[in-house]
């Protein structure tokens, strides 16, 4: 019995007896759940899902489980596609998925991945997805609220996007750049890395907002007592308050990892290589940081995704970002205009944290994996 592709079709099971789809005449209004009796093409995943079911318990080869999974997934986009054209004929009104179709479409994945574990080929329970974004780029789920609000709002969404890109990466790069230097000064004297962590430690208690807020009527006296920051754009309010705050949260992870990686580098090696002759710049560049690498780019990692996600806070003193589609949306009750916001976010975070994975992989040495 395979468990996973059970625990799928339980899933998808219960899916079925909830709401399917959510209608909503505009997008401010509350909608009308719609449910499988509502959307009788619905019932072509019946057979699919006793099919899988049968499989489950089977002693079939798991790539009966992998196609049949995938194809489930393949058809509730279908499905899906052809449920929000009929639905959202009128210009203003909003069709979105509902929780039965999430829980469906999760179920028909587990489906697919239960078959994939079983031929050691992970990566094929991931063909459905990539159907889904085949899908999405052909215009097949145009009709669905979140992508009508993405186009109504298209040259606002990719500005707003690079913003909040630049806004991450450079607050990236400055933390980075001061916890290393802070980190690799710190690592070697143990009374300053003791207040250096205490320090960023205590920064990060203070609520995010908060520190926003704090550093405004700051940046608001420079610019006041000295005009020609203004002429640079350095005011109370935009890109200079938030890239600051935004850096002091990145500070932490980096120096964290920065310390711990040079402070638990073995002795052995070290004695070693001291024996060779080494000099202490040769000692630290060639023996030290190589092996702290592990610890180091963690901390890089976890800086990065974490201010991703805080970049959104930064619209709210007019730096800019996708935080401002959630803002507004919330301020308006517009749950699409939220999640236009929210779900490039999370989705960016998640390329971010698989990309850093890989630059991990690549660069830590085979025998410290």
């Amino acid at each position: 019995m395979n468990k996973i592709a059970v625990l799928g079709l339980s899933l998808a099971g219960l899916g079925m007896f909830l709401p399917l789809l959510i209608v909503k005449a505009n997008r401010l209004v509350v909608g009308n759940s719609v449910g499988i009796f509502g959307l009788p093409m619905f019932f072509l995943l019946l057979p699919l899902l006793f099919l899988a079911f049968f499989l489950a318990f089977s002693k079939i080869k798991s790539l009966a489980l992998m196609l049949l999974g995938n194809f489930m997934f393949l058809l509730l986009l279908a499905l899906l596609s052809l449920s929000s054209r009929e639905l959202g004929v009128n210009p203003i009104s909003r069709v979105a998925p509902a929780s039965g179709y999430w829980l469906l479409l999760l179920g028909a994945w587990l489906v697919a991945y239960a078959g994939a574990l079983g031929m050691r080929q992970l990566w094929l329970s991931s063909l459905g997805i990539v159907f889904g974004i085949g899908f999405l780029l052909t215009g097949g789920l145009d009709y669905l609220s979140v992508l009508r609000e993405y186009s109504a709002n298209q040259s606002e969404f990719w500005q707003e996007l690079l913003h909040h890109i630049q806004l991450a990466f450079a607050a990236w790069v400055l933390s980075s750049l001061l916890g290393g230097l802070i980190g690799a000064y710190a690592a070697f004297r143990p009374r300053i890395s003791s207040v250096a962590l205490g320090l960023a430690n205590a920064l990060q208690t203070v609520p995010s907002i908060a520190l926003f807020a704090l550093l405004i009527p700051f940046f608001s006296a420079l610019a006041k007592n000295f005009p020609i920051l203004e002429t640079l754009g350095i005011r109370g309010i935009g890109f200079a308050p938030a890239l600051t705050a935004l850096t002091l949260y990145g500070v932490l992870p980096v120096l964290r990892g920065t310390i711990l990686g040079l402070q638990n580098v073995p002795e052995a090696p070290l004695e070693a290589a001291r024996g060779l002759g080494f000099t202490q710049k040769q000692l630290f560049w060639q023996v030290q940081v190589p092996l702290a690498v592990p610890l180091l780019l963690q901390g890089l990692r976890l800086a990065a995704v974490s201010l991703i996600g805080l970049t959104a806070l930064s619209s709210l003193i007019g730096a800019g970002g996708l935080g401002g589609f959630i803002f507004t949306g919330l301020g308006s009750g517009a749950i699409d205009r939220v999640l236009l916001g929210a779900i490039p976010t999370l989705i960016l975070a998640l390329l971010v944290n698989s990309s850093l994975r890989q630059l991990e992989f690549r660069l830590i040495p085979r025998g410290l994996k």
